[in-house]
């Protein structure tokens, strides 16, 4: 019997009964699958901000910031633009700065 990854590489089942016993693994595989998703933490979700939402959150100057632009390891540049993750920012005060 092929595998999922001779299946996914393009080879064909040689019999129905074939196909059919490893779409039965396939089904098996999602559902330990999606047990393992349901235990693992989920990350939360990070939002990026301006510096007039940044400054507030660290209580620090807009100056301040671009200033220190290319010090902070929540700096996310998104084209042309500067953004600052919240997540980011929050692990920075969390740690002390």
């Amino acid at each position: 019997m092929i595998g999922l990854d001779d299946l996914l590489a393009g080879a064909a089942p040689a019999s129905r009964d074939e196909a059919l016993a490893l779409m039965g693994l396939v089904a098996a595989a999602q559902i330990k699958l999606t047990a393992i998703l349901a235990d693992l933490p989920v990350a939360a979700e990070d939002r990026l901000r301006d510096v007039a939402e940044a400054s507030a959150k660290l209580g620090e100057s807009k100056a301040w910031l671009y200033r220190k632009t290319r010090q902070l390891p929540f700096v996310v540049r998104v084209g042309g633009h500067v953004r600052y993750s919240l997540r980011g920012i929050e692990q920075f005060i969390a740690r002390g700065r």
